[in-house]
């Protein structure tokens, strides 16, 4: 179970950009640079939520090693995090490999590769997401994260984003 702390995902999280970098150099490839976007909606769909949930990880980390002491569970967290996305995406490209544009070599150097096997599985084992519950369980659910001012923060953005779309269709 050992994972010491989030600067230690750097491993997986390494592998799992190689990998979604070669997946979307692919993806270009094969949908001519976005062209032909509409033949491969599911898999484009499938890339783009794994390229997705890697920034999700790496942004997990990053608030781990920022602010650990405020949130002790949160390396903890960013480990699951981690393992999850990186099982998921090995799962897809192992059952589809040249659809993502690998070979077995390449999977053999990155989702494969012994230290990657050894976070995934550490990430994922029991006793760390037991703890987690029973931190969880322990504080009665008490959030210590940074998620409600994310979520401010998100709000803002969408009626930014929102009011610039609203602009550019009342001008046109």
């Amino acid at each position: 179970m050992a994972i010491g702390g989030p600067q230690e995902l750097k491993p997986l999280h390494s592998a799992l950009e190689r990998v979604i970098g070669r997946a979307c150099d692919h993806t270009r490839c094969v949908t001519d640079a976005g062209k032909g976007i509409d033949d491969h909606q599911v898999h484009c769909e499938r890339v783009s939520y794994l390229a997705t949930e890697l920034r999700a990880a790496q942004a997990l980390a990053a608030y781990a090693a920022a602010d650990g002491n405020r949130d002790p569970m949160a390396g903890e967290v960013a480990a699951v995090f981690a393992a999850r996305a990186a099982a998921r995406f090995r799962s897809e490209a192992s059952a589809r490999p040249e659809a993502f544009g690998f070979t077995d070599s390449f999977l053999a150097e990155t989702l494969d590769a012994p230290e990657v096997k050894r976070l995934m599985r550490a990430g994922l084992a029991d006793e760390r997401l037991e703890a987690i519950g029973r931190h969880v369980l322990a504080t009665r659910g008490e959030n210590e994260s940074w998620l409600e001012h994310e979520t401010d923060r998100l709000a803002r953005e969408s009626v930014r984003i929102a009011g610039t779309r609203a602009g550019k269709l009342h001008n046109s």
